[in-house]
């Protein structure tokens, strides 16, 4: 008579080794779609990334322009070069003695280095050294013109009124602007009330 026990463990084993073989066939049917999407391809990867980001913009040996981010993505080889700022920035202007000017804050940025041009999104909020504030939720700025401009709504603050009206034209430092289409205005004795 032979012994049970080896039988047993050979067939502990079969049953052992066919439930691995089982959850590994099925367990692996992942489409080639599912796979691209979660490896991200297809989609255009940044070239270089960065944290904590701080660019000095100069013009004739002097400071003119700083922008800091914590983050930035740089697509130097797409069709069009960009650079990305998801997680916001900040820029500030700098008189001719080097002195802050304006400051802009935006909870989003695409910079086109080619044409110059900084897209702000999201809580775009720009102050002036008169004390004056901007409002808007997109700003474009024209560094090649020195313009800051928008055609979205707009609300600018000054010490003694509240202009609401869409679109708005500015220099880059905010000392001069105006509103495309006035909404309303209203005087800051009428926002005690």
């Amino acid at each position: 008579m032979l012994p049970s026990r080896p039988i047993r463990s050979e067939v502990g084993f079969f049953i052992f080794c066919s439930l691995i073989i089982g959850l590994w066939t099925t367990g692996c049917s992942n489409s080639i779609e599912d796979i691209q999407k979660l490896s991200g391809y297809g989609e255009e990867q940044p070239d270089v990334v960065s944290e904590n980001v701080e660019m000095t913009y100069s013009e004739m040996g002097k400071n003119k322009i700083v922008l800091k981010t914590p983050f930035l993505e740089r697509f130097i080889t797409s069709d069009e070069p960009q650079e990305i700022m998801p997680d916001g920035l900040e820029v500030v202007f700098l008189d001719s003695l080097g002195k802050p000017s304006a400051y802009v804050y935006s909870n989003y940025g695409i910079h086109f280095p080619d044409r110059e041009i900084l897209e702000l999104q999201n809580d775009v909020r720009v102050f002036n050294i008169k004390n004056e504030r901007l409002n808007t939720e997109v700003l474009i700025w024209d560094r090649k013109n020195e313009k800051i401009y928008s055609d979205d709504f707009v609300k600018i603050t000054t010490e003694e009124e509240t202009f609401y009206g869409d679109g708005f034209e500015a220099d880059q430092d905010f000392k001069t602007y105006k509103i495309k289409h006035i909404r309303g205005i209203l005087s800051i004795e009428d926002e005690d009330l």
